[in-house]
């Protein structure tokens, strides 16, 4: 189990919403040394209003049954949810 100090990218996401701040980034490097930085973690929880605009307008075509693939925070399924009264 990872330990609460040893998520650099759970403690940017967390410093990002606690925040606002939209700028914060994270550098990475996977297992083949590969190094890469992420995009701004802010994106991966920001609520609906601060999405990008293409992803406000694809998420209108959503009908349906979905399914979250679990590749993110689900941001998308909880705004689905939150529609589907």
């Amino acid at each position: 189990m990872i330990k609460k100090e040893q998520d650099a990218f759970g403690k940017a996401m967390y410093d990002s919403l606690k925040t606002q701040n939209k700028y914060i980034r994270t550098v990475f490097e996977r297992d083949d040394g590969y190094v890469g930085c992420s995009c701004s973690v802010f994106s991966y929880c920001c609520e609906y209003e601060n999405w990008h605009k293409h992803e406000q307008k694809a998420i209108k075509y959503a009908s349906g049954k979905v399914l979250d693939m679990g590749c993110g925070s689900g941001r998308h399924l909880l705004y689905l949810q939150k529609k589907r009264v």
